[in-house]
């Protein structure tokens, strides 16, 4: 399945809405695999430094990567002891806003601490783009959603559209749009065999009937197929197999097996009743 978001935020806010609150829910629905995002753009925080003034306070590149990692470095910073009870402490040193990184401090060769800000400049952009996703001329957001193999993908689908509407109803100014959906082909398919499952048995029916001319061969052959055909879910549900495309043509393809040798068997035991066999010996 793919899901595509947009609305009137900007692209890097979409992708994050995406990527930390609707894609952690969707990959804990019973049935989903894989999970990726494509299209958006990712928050970026760039440091963009002056060379000049690199060179006039003796500051190499290395010094300044080395200085911001050393500033977002958590650490355990003891424990407070009181009665029987210990609590460990640690001092935190994520850079919360770009106030905070430029206020880092970059020791120069000579002692002298150099603030980022003196350095170059710190902005709130957005990383280069790996992969651009349009709909209807408009960027978007895909989530790209892969089933695990032998899972329910009619039953997965259901509860992936059921949480991107109460999650598009609880978020404002995004719209949710269902690209692809292999759940639909599955229940066209599951249509076909039941369309064809009432033809065949129709069509079988009308042929007994044509050629030996009875209504109680009508009538078995009638009643045979479809319990037949139902009674093929029970050690299908027992296995753990679900109506998908393999399972689907398995009992289409079984149908034209069904229809066939009903016809040959019971056009056969009416033969051996026309020779004079009686009816339990000719079945």
């Amino acid at each position: 399945m793919t899901v595509s978001f947009s609305g009137d935020l900007p692209e890097a806010h979409i992708k994050r809405i995406v990527s930390d609150r609707i894609k952690p829910i969707i990959s804990r629905i019973e049935g989903v695999g894989q999970v990726q995002t494509a299209g958006g753009l990712d928050r970026e925080i760039q440091v963009r430094l002056d060379p000049s003034s690199l060179a006039e306070y003796g500051i190499s590149y290395q010094d300044v990567c080395a200085g911001i990692a050393g500033g977002a470095v958590t650490e355990p910073a003891g424990y407070v002891s009181q009665r029987d009870d210990r609590v460990s402490l640690r001092m935190i040193g994520a850079f919360e806003s770009i106030e905070d990184l430029e206020n880092t401090v970059i020791p120069a060769p000579d002692g002298q601490p150099v603030p980022l800000s003196l350095l170059g400049k710190t902005a709130d952009a957005a990383a280069d783009a790996a992969s651009i996703v349009r709909a209807d001329g408009r960027p978007v957001v895909q989530l790209l959603i892969s089933a695990r193999a032998n899972a329910d993908i009619v039953r997965a689908s259901a509860e992936i559209r059921e949480r991107i509407e109460r999650l598009a109803s609880e978020i404002p100014h995004i719209s949710a749009v269902y690209t692809r959906d292999d759940s639909d082909f599955v229940r066209t398919a599951v249509k076909s065999v039941i369309r064809a499952t009432g033809i065949g048995i129709a069509l079988t029916a009308a042929v007994i009937f044509m050629f030996l001319g009875t209504l109680s061969a009508t009538f078995i052959i009638a009643v045979a197929m479809p319990v037949a055909f139902a009674s093929t879910f029970f050690p299908m549900s027992f296995h753990g197999y679900s109506l998908n495309l393999m399972t689907t043509l398995g009992l289409g393809l079984s149908m034209g097996v069904l229809v066939d040798n009903a016809i040959l068997v019971l056009e056969n035991i009416y033969r051996f009743r026309d020779m004079g066999y009686e009816p339990s010996e000719a079945a």
